[in-house]
């Protein structure tokens, strides 16, 4: 793999290794909100990538300043830039594994809200303690999991295509699109625990809120 640094390649090259870690990922999707492991598992995929070429400030931002999940950072070896901001949300249909229905889809609406708010984020000169790029960016790395017992009805496509419906009406639209987007990690993997059998899929979308560019 050549080297990748761009914000872009970046997010679907990381799709593409969710994928190729599936049977380690998948499982996680039946615990409960895996935001902080995706938002980790990013860095990692960043710093390996590039190449040591850029990295990645978890939680970035000092006292009266607005804290974003990831700054990207490039330079060195004495002085860093912040070349693009990245806030990861996690959204899903149940809380996690239950023999009940346990639905979360009631928190998606506030979910958006706060990301909307924090995709307002207008980057000023410095952030933390490192300069910011003209032009820099913020993004939204927004993943969407549907899981579901083997048994139940499948509404897997009803639930993406009402995400969807209300991250339109937030007023969300995909990195190079006028709508929000969501692009597939894996679909359908089985997974059986504890005597019970589901299936658990993944679809990632990296969101703007301003016109594309």
């Amino acid at each position: 793999m050549s080297r990748i640094t761009e914000i872009t390649k970046l997010y679907y090259a990381y799709l593409d290794h969710l994928e190729e870690t599936t049977q380690r990922l998948a499982p996680l999707q039946l615990t409960g909100k895996i935001e902080d492991y995706l938002t980790k598992e990013f860095v990692t995929f960043l710093f390996r990538v590039s190449e040591g070429f850029r990295f990645a400030i978890v939680n970035s931002g000092i006292k009266g300043e607005p804290k974003i999940d990831m700054a990207i950072i490039k330079g060195g070896p004495e002085e860093f830039v912040v070349e693009s901001f990245v806030e990861a949300k996690y959204f899903r249909n149940r809380h996690r594994m239950s023999p009940k229905d346990m639905d979360a889809v009631d928190e998606h609406a506030k979910s958006l809200d706060e990301l909307k708010k924090q995709l307002s984020f207008i980057p000023k000169n410095t952030h933390g303690f490192h300069d910011v790029s003209l032009g820099s960016k913020i993004y939204g790395l927004a993943f969407v999991s549907y899981t579901r017992p083997v048994k139940s009805d499948d509404r897997k496509e009803v639930y993406f295509e009402h995400f969807l419906t209300k991250a339109e009406s937030h007023g969300f639209r995909y990195h190079n699109l006028e709508k929000p987007y969501l692009r597939s990690v894996y679909e359908d993997i089985p997974i059986e625990v504890l005597g019970s059998k589901w299936l658990v899929t993944l679809r990632g979308g990296l969101w703007r809120t301003q016109p594309n560019e």
